[in-house]
C-alpha cells in the first residue's frame, strides 16, 4: 500500500508541475522551449497541454506552452519549485503583513492555477520529499511520468526517472 506521501506526489504536486510550468503562470526560458513543442500534440494532451499559440484559454484543459525570450528575465522561471514559491510570497504576504494573516490571489493568475497552486500549498510538508528525491537521486514523480519536475532546472529537459 502507498503511503499519503506519495498518493500526494503522484497526484497533485506531479501533475500541477507538468501543467503550470512553461505556462503563462510560470512562464520559461525560449532557449530550452524545443524539448516540449517537439513533442506530438497528442503526448502534450494528456498533460492538459498544448503547443497550440492561438489557444489562449488556460480554463478550457489544456494550458498552452509559454516560451519568453531573455528580454523579460524577471517573468522566467527555471523550475517549478521557484513559480511556486513565488506564488506563495504572493499569497500568503501580499502587502507585507504578517505571513498567513492575508491571502489574496497574485495579480496575472487565472482561477484555475490559483486552485491548483492552493492544493499544492495544502501539501506543503510533501515538497521537501520531494525535492530531496530530485537533488539526490535525480528522479521524479513515484509512478507517474512528469513532463515538468518540481525542482528539475529547465535545462535538465523532461525528467526521465521515476522514484521508485
Amino acid at each position: 500500500m502507498f503511503g499519503p506521501a506519495v498518493i500526494e506526489i503522484d497526484n497533485i504536486i506531479v501533475p500541477m508541475a507538468s501543467k503550470w510550468m512553461c505556462s503563462q503562470q510560470c512562464a520559461c526560458n525560449e532557449t530550452y522551449k524545443a524539448q516540449w513543442t517537439n513533442l506530438p500534440a497528442s503526448e502534450l494532451i494528456n498533460f492538459s497541454r498544448t503547443k497550440d499559440q492561438l489557444d489562449k484559454n488556460d480554463s478550457d484543459g489544456s494550458v498552452r506552452l509559454n516560451f519568453l525570450g531573455s528580454t523579460a528575465p524577471d517573468a522566467i522561471f527555471y523550475n517549478f519549485a521557484d513559480c511556486f514559491y513565488s506564488w506563495k510570497t504572493d499569497w500568503e504576504d501580499p502587502n507585507g503583513n504578517s505571513k498567513g494573516q492575508f491571502r489574496v490571489t497574485p495579480s496575472k493568475w487565472i482561477p484555475d492555477a490559483q486552485a491548483d497552486f492552493e492544493s499544492i500549498n495544502s501539501i506543503f510538508g510533501t515538497l521537501d520529499l520531494v525535492a530531496y528525491l530530485a537533488e539526490s537521486a535525480n528522479c521524479n514523480g513515484i509512478c507517474n511520468k512528469a513532463l515538468f519536475g518540481f525542482s528539475l532546472d529547465i535545462s535538465e529537459g523532461i525528467p526521465k526517472l521515476l522514484c521508485n
